[in-house]
C-alpha cells in the first residue's frame, strides 16, 4: 500500500505528469497490455524491435532502453504485491547498468540508487548500489551469474529481463542456457520465474524458437529519416584526396598535409594510373568526378583513413546545423589517435569543438559526459567504440560517422592461440549505428565503405566482407573460464551442458578448454573440480590469471601478483605512437636497474617497476608528479588509474572468497614490503607456475650473435617485438626458458609479455616430471629437458611433491 500511495502521488505530480507524457509518445507503449497478458500466461516473452522503442527504461531518448522494467513493477504495484516483486534486468556493459538505472529513478521520482529507500539500484563489477527496498536492479550479466552460485533457482527474484540478447556474448547466451533450466524447474515447484529477452533486432524468432515458439513481441523503433552517405558520396562532399595519405595503395608523400587532390598536386597521370583496389569498379562510379573515381581505385578499404575521418567531421561541423556527432571506431587507440587529431585542431582551440571518448576503460563520471548537452555553439564529437551501438543513446546525436570496423578477439583452439583482430562490422550492426542519428531528428550517417560493400559484399563471411550478423562470442574465444563456471554451478561435463545452448560452440574449443584446465590443476582426469579449480571459479578472471592471484596471497608476492594480474587482464601500461617505439623500448630498458624488475629480463616484473615508479610518484607529489612520471617514462596515466582500480578490485575478490583476510594490506609493494632480487624469484617462480604449459625453449641452433628463435613444443615461435627481451642476442639470456600469456598470430607466431624463467622454475612448478637416470638429465611434460643429475633430480621431485602439499593444503583452508 505504501509503494502505492507514493507511485500515485508521484504520478499526480506536474514533473509526474511530464514524464508520463513523454513514455505515452514510445512505442513500447503499445505493446504493454501485451506483454502483461503474455507474461501471465507464458513464463519468457521476447521483446524485439529497434533502437529507440523503448524496451529497457522506458522514457528516454537519453538511453537506448525502455519500459518493460517499469511495465512490470508498476503492474505489480497496482495489483498490490510491490513488496514481492524483485526485478533483476541484465546489461552487458557497466556503463549501460549505472546509466539506465540513474536514469529510471529520475523519472519515476526516486531518491538516486543506493539511497536510503531507493527502489532502483545497480550492481556491476567494483560498484554497487542497491538497498533492501531495492525491487528493481539493473546489473551485469556477470553479477547475475555470479548470484546463481550462491542461489542456483534465483528464488527471491521474481522477473528476470535480458536486454541486448542479439549481441551474443558468451554471459548471456550461457545465462540464456541456464534460465531454460531455471524455468523449468521454478515452474514444477509452483513457483513461477519470470523471464524477458528483449532485443534490438529482427531475429528474435531465433530466440522464440529455443525457448519452443514461445510469444514474441515486436515494438516498432521511434527514428526519423536518416540519408545516408558512403564512401564516395563523402569524397564528393569533402573534395579530400586518398593519393596523399598513407591509407592509400598509392603511398606517395603527403606535402601540406592539405587533404584536396588538387591542393597535393596529383594531375592525370596519378588518375589513368591503373586501379590498385582490387574492389574498384570503374563502371559503377562513372557518374562521379574524377578526384572520387581516383580516390576509389587506389584505396586500401581495410585501413581507416584518419586523414579523410579528420577532414570530414570540420565538413559536418562547418556546413550543417547543430547537432552531435557520434564516431565509431573499433578500439581505444583508434579512439585515442582521432581524439589528438581533433583536440589539436583550430575549432577545438578556439572552444567550439568539445571531443569527448566512450570506451569501458574510462570511469563513469567521464562517461555521464558525454550524455550531457555541450553549451550553445558548441559542436560535440563522441568518439565511441560499439558501446553506443544499441546499449547507450546520447540524446543529441544527429551525425553519425561510422568507420565500418569493430576489433574483437578470436580464438583458434587448435593452435591454443588468440587473435586480435580488426574486421568489418556486420550488416545488422551498420543498420544500427546509423539508426543512431535519427533518434531526435532527420539525421545522416556518413558511412567510410562505398555502397557496394554495403549492399553486396556484407552479406557472407570470407574474404574480409561485411557479414549479415556477427558470430556468438562463444564461438570465438577462449572456453576456459566457462568451464569453470559450468562445474562450479554442477550443470555435469561442459560438453553436455554446451550442447544445449543456443548456438553450440566448436567441440574443440571445448575439448581444448577442459584440457587446459585439467592441465593446470583446475580439473581432474574425470572432470571434477579440485580444491584449485573451485577457487578459479570464483575469481571471474582468465584461469591462469587466477591461478597467479592464488599463488601470489599463497607464496607471500600478492602485491605484484596483483600488478600483474591487472596488467595481463587489461593491458600494459607502457603506450608510445607507433612512430615512437624506438623510444617507448629505451623508456622500457631504463626501468632495468634500482628496481624489482633489474636484470631479470621479465616484462611481467617490468609492469610491476612501471606500477611501483608511479605509485610512488603519486605518494610523493600527488596527480601532477604521477602524471610527469607516466610522460617522461612513456606511460598512460589513465591506463595507470584502470589497474590500480583493477588491483583493489582482485583483492577484493580474493578476499571475498577468504583468500586474504585484509586487501588493504595485501597492496603494499614488494614481497612482504620488500623488495630486489629475492621478490623477483619468489614472482617469476609464482609466473612460471600459473602461466605453465605456456612456456617456450630457445632453439639450440641459434647463433650466439644473433636473435634466437623458441619452440613451445610444437612449432617454432618469435618474442613480440614489444617485449623487453626481443632486442636481446641468444648469449644475453640469463636461460634459455620463458614463460608467457598468449600466443598471438600476425605475420608469424609471437609470445607476448614473456619472463625468462629458470630451471629450478620449471622442475618445481612445471608438468608431469621424469627422471631419467641414465641420460642424466629431468623431462618435463616429454619435452623440455633440464640436465640434472640423477640424485638432484630425485630430490627436486620429493621437494616438489612436498610443495603440492603445502599449496594444496593452502588452497582447501579457504573452501
Amino acid at each position: 500500500r505504501k509503494m502505492l500511495d507514493a507511485q500515485r502521488r508521484w504520478r499526480g505530480s506536474r514533473e509526474g505528469q511530464e514524464w508520463d507524457a513523454k513514455r505515452q509518445q514510445l512505442p513500447v507503449v503499445q505493446i504493454r497490455a501485451g506483454l502483461l497478458a503474455a507474461l501471465a500466461d507464458h513464463d519468457l516473452v521476447v521483446v524485439g524491435g529497434d533502437t529507440g522503442c523503448g524496451k529497457t527504461t522506458q522514457a528516454c531518448p537519453l538511453i537506448n532502453c525502455t519500459a518493460v522494467p517499469q511495465f512490470l513493477l508498476d503492474a505489480a504495484i497496482e495489483a498490490g504485491q510491490g513488496g514481492a516483486c524483485s526485478i533483476v534486468c541484465t546489461q552487458p556493459r557497466r556503463i549501460a547498468a549505472i546509466s539506465v538505472a540513474d536514469r529510471v529513478a529520475c523519472e519515476r521520482g526516486e531518491p538516486a540508487p543506493g539511497a536510503a529507500g531507493a527502489r532502483v539500484g545497480y550492481h556491476v563489477r567494483l560498484d554497487a548500489a542497491s538497498t533492501r527496498d531495492t525491487r528493481l536492479l539493473f546489473c551485469t550479466t556477470g553479477i547475475l551469474l555470479r548470484r546463481l552460485a550462491s542461489e542456483p533457482q534465483l528464488a527471491s527474484v521474481s522477473h528476470v529481463i535480458v536486454d541486448e540478447v542479439h549481441e551474443r556474448t558468451l554471459q548471456s547466451d550461457f545465462l540464456m542456457a541456464l534460465l531454460k533450466d531455471i524455468l523449468a524447474k521454478r515452474r514444477s515447484r509452483g513457483h513461477p520465474l519470470k523471464v524477458v529477452l528483449m532485443s534490438a533486432t529482427l531475429d528474435s524468432n531465433l530466440f522464440a524458437r529455443y525457448y519452443g515458439d514461445c510469444p514474441v513481441l515486436v515494438a516498432g523503433g521511434r527514428t526519423f529519416p536518416v540519408e545516408h552517405h558512403f564512401l564516395e558520396d563523402t569524397y564528393e562532399l569533402t573534395g579530400c584526396c586518398s593519393l596523399s595519405s598513407p591509407w592509400s595503395f598509392h603511398g606517395l608523400p603527403s606535402s601540406s598535409g592539405a587533404c584536396g587532390c588538387q591542393a597535393a598536386g596529383w594531375g592525370d597521370d596519378a588518375a589513368d594510373a591503373g586501379a590498385l583496389n582490387p574492389h574498384f569498379d570503374a563502371e559503377r562510379y562513372a557518374n562521379f568526378s574524377v578526384s572520387t573515381r581516383r580516390n576509389l581505385a587506389r584505396l586500401d578499404e581495410n585501413r581507416i583513413d584518419y586523414d579523410l575521418l579528420e577532414e570530414l567531421v570540420a565538413h559536418i561541423d562547418g556546413s550543417y546545423e547543430e547537432g552531435a556527432i557520434l564516431v565509431f571506431l573499433p578500439g581505444l587507440g583508434e579512439i585515442m589517435a582521432v581524439y589528438d587529431r581533433l583536440t589539436a585542431s583550430r575549432a577545438h582551440r578556439e572552444g567550439t569543438l568539445l571531443v569527448l571518448p566512450l570506451h569501458s576503460s574510462i570511469s563513469p563520471g567521464e562517461q555521464r559526459r558525454v550524455f550531457e548537452r555541450p553549451p550553445a555553439h558548441v559542436r560535440k564529437v563522441v568518439l565511441a567504440t560499439n558501446i553506443a551501438e544499441t546499449s547507450l543513446t546520447i540524446e543529441d546525436v544527429v551525425y553519425v560517422v561510422d568507420s565500418g570496423k569493430l576489433k574483437e578477439r578470436r580464438y583458434d583452439a587448435s593452435r591454443g592461440m588468440s587473435l586480435l583482430v580488426e574486421d568489418w562490422v556486420s550488416r545488422a550492426s551498420a543498420l544500427q549505428r546509423r539508426g543512431r542519428a535519427g533518434r531526435v531528428r532527420p539525421g545522416r550517417c556518413f558511412g567510410l565503405y562505398t555502397r557496394h560493400r554495403f549492399e553486396e559484399r556484407m552479406r557472407n563471411n570470407s574474404g574480409g566482407l561485411m557479414v549479415s550478423v556477427q558470430a556468438p562470442e562463444m564461438a570465438r574465444v577462449p572456453l576456459e573460464e566457462l568451464v569453470l563456471q559450468i562445474h562450479l554451478l554442477g550443470l555435469g561435463p561442459a560438453a553436455q551442458f554446451l550442447s544445449k545452448v543456443l548456438e553450440p560452440p566448436p567441440p574443440r574449443s571445448v575439448t581444448g578448454a577442459v584440457t587446459q584446465l585439467q592441465t593446470i590443476g583446475a580439473l581432474t582426469p574425470s572432470e571434477q573440480l579440485t580444491p584449485l579449480g573451485r577457487n578459479l571459479a570464483q575469481l571471474p578472471v582468465d584461469a591462469k590469471v587466477g591461478k597467479l592471484l592464488l599463488l601470489g596471497a599463497s607464496l607471500g608476492c600478492l602485491s605484484p601478483a596483483l600488478t600483474i594480474a591487472a596488467c595481463l587482464s587489461y593491458k600494459s601500461p607502457f603506450s608510445a605512437p607507433f612512430e615512437q617505439q624506438d623510444a617507448a623500448m629505451r623508456a622500457k630498458q631504463a626501468f632495468g636497474s634500482g628496481n624489482v624488475a633489474s636484470g631479470q629480463q621479465s616484462d611481467h616484473l617490468l609492469m610491476v617497476a612501471a606500477f611501483d615508479g608511479w605509485m610512488a610518484a603519486s605518494a610523493q607529489g600527488g596527480r601532477q608528479t604521477a602524471g610527469a612520471f607516466a610522460r617522461k617514462h612513456m606511460l598512460s596515466a589513465q591506463t595507470l588509474e584502470m589497474l590500480a582500480d583493477m588491483r583493489q578490485q582482485f583483492a577484493a575478490m580474493l578476499a571475498d572468497i577468504g583468500f586474504v583476510a585484509a586487501p588493504k594490506g595485501a597492496l603494499s609493494r614488494g614481497r612482504g614490503g620488500k623488495g630486489g632480487a629475492g621478490a623477483a624469484h619468489w614472482v617469476k617462480a609464482v609466473l612460471c607456475a600459473a602461466l605453465y604449459p605456456n612456456a617456450a625453449v630457445m632453439d639450440e641452433a641459434a647463433g650466439r650473435s644473433a636473435r634466437p628463435a623458441w619452440n613451445d613444443g610444437t612449432a617454432d615461435v618469435h618474442i613480440h617485438p614489444s617485449s623487453i627481451n626481443h632486442p636481446l642476442e641468444a648469449h644475453q639470456f640469463l636461460r634459455p626458458y620463458l614463460v608467457y600469456l598468449e600466443k598471438v598470430r600476425t605475420s608469424r607466431t609471437f609470445l607476448r609479455d614473456c619472463t625468462v624463467v629458470s630451471p629450478m622454475a620449471l622442475l618445481l612448478f612445471g608438468g608431469e616430471l621424469a627422471v631419467v637416470h641414465e641420460g642424466g638429465y629431468a623431462l618435463i611434460d616429454n619435452w623440455i629437458r633440464i640436465r640434472a643429475s640423477a640424485p638432484t633430480a630425485v630430490l627436486v621431485k620429493q621437494l616438489r611433491a612436498a610443495l603440492d602439499a603445502l599449496l594444496e593444503k593452502k588452497v582447501r583452508s579457504n573452501l
